[in-house]
């Protein structure tokens, strides 16, 4: 009985890793089969991506004091890598740079839908990047605050970064 019940299972398996490398090539087939993976069973790797990133969001921030001055725009803090051997096992601070980077391109993707600006400030992106900058720590607690979002290029291009986004001026607390 032990071999019979090995047999299927390893057969199973086999399956699974067979249906698992067919999906990861664009084709119908791969449709059909994702289509049909009601559980979610087929995992999807993505070694290579399509199109390569030519550029990099960064997230900065700035405030404006109650007497008006604006302080310089300064970039969001990562999270510090205490044990670099570590994170290649276990790296929890790199969920926190995944939820950052995609709520970034989730608002760079209704910017370049130029959609109206009072329906941005009201998108949950842009009040999930707003919510963060504005737990950042201050050295003033009365200020306004403000963030934008630009574009810098590879180090294969040279040029200068770009402003994408520029928010509005919001209270902290």
């Amino acid at each position: 009985m032990n071999s019979l019940a090995e047999i299927v299972l390893a057969f199973l398996f086999f399956a699974w890793l067979a249906v698992t490398c067919l999906c990861q090539v664009q084709s119908r087939l791969q449709d059909r089969l994702r289509r049909s993976d009601l559980f979610g069973l087929i995992p999807r790797w993505h070694f290579f991506a399509p199109r390569p990133a030519m550029q990099d969001f960064v997230l900065v921030f700035r405030d404006r004091a109650p007497s008006g001055a604006l302080s310089p725009w300064r970039e969001t803090p990562h999270p510090s890598i205490s044990h670099p051997l570590l994170c290649a096992v276990w790296n929890p601070g790199r969920r926190h740079i995944k939820a950052v980077t995609d709520t970034t391109i989730e608002l760079m993707k209704l910017v370049a839908e130029e959609r109206h600006n009072r329906e941005i400030e009201l998108s949950v992106p842009y009040l999930a990047l707003l919510n963060y900058v504005s737990e950042l720590p201050r050295l003033d607690e009365n200020c306004l605050t403000q963030f934008a979002l630009v574009a810098s290029q590879s180090s294969a291009v040279n040029k200068s970064p770009t402003v994408i986004f520029v928010s509005s001026l919001h209270a902290i607390g």
